[in-house]
């Protein structure tokens, strides 16, 4: 996506990869907007340094990004959430300013309406895990990597650089952990996120 210093970016879904990009934007010198369904989310992302959090049951925040943006839409918006249904997409374009950009890294509905963003002529951008080497079997099982000086970021410097972030404290994941389980209880770990609707937890440890 390449964001640059001052761009506005809209991150759908704070789910934990939404508020970790969240917290890279800002890192990135970025105003980030928030949209989530979920309110304690929103109040746990604005605690880890988003800018603002708009709730789309209680508001209507495409009005809400085209004030903010002075009429022209966000530089660019990040899709973080999981939903199968198509208005997620279409809203994105929708809130995205000429010639922005729009970043699919969540799992959801793909029936694109040609008109929500020929018009405005939106890159749309698919993101899979990692980076760059990420499947490449001579990458990731062969040890061959790519040269620095054609692949800035591949998978293993993505994971160095944010390795840096976090023991910097420019990334936080601390107040976003929810239990700690013995890896013998992994069983429970994974019950409590499937199960528990109620809390809702963000972020399961397992302990070794």
């Amino acid at each position: 996506m390449n964001p640059t210093l001052g761009e506005t970016v809209v991150v759908i879904g704070l789910g934990l990869l939404g508020i970790l990009t969240s917290q890279l934007l800002k890192a990135n010198g970025c105003k980030v907007i928030g949209i989530d369904l979920d309110t304690e989310r929103l109040k746990l992302a604005l605690n880890h340094g988003m800018d603002i959090a708009l709730d789309p049951k209680s508001e209507d925040y495409h009005d809400q990004v085209m004030r903010l943006t002075d009429g022209f839409g966000a530089d660019g918006i990040i899709i973080t959430a999981a939903s199968s249904s198509d208005e997620i997409i279409s809203s994105a374009f929708k809130i995205c300013r000429k010639k922005g950009r729009v970043v699919i890294v969540g799992d959801v509905g793909l029936n694109l309406n040609r008109e929500d963003f020929y018009l405005k002529e939106i890159d749309v951008l698919i993101s899979t895990s990692y980076g760059p080497g990420r499947y490449d079997k001579e990458y990731e099982d062969e040890g061959l990597d790519y040269p620095i000086s054609y692949v800035r970021w591949t998978e293993n410097r993505n994971m160095s650089e944010y390795i840096r972030l976090l023991s910097e404290n420019i990334i936080d994941v601390k107040n976003m952990i929810s239990s700690v389980y013995s890896i013998n209880d992994a069983v429970k770990a994974y019950d409590s996120i499937l199960m528990n609707n109620d809390l809702n937890p963000l972020l399961v440890l397992l302990s070794y």
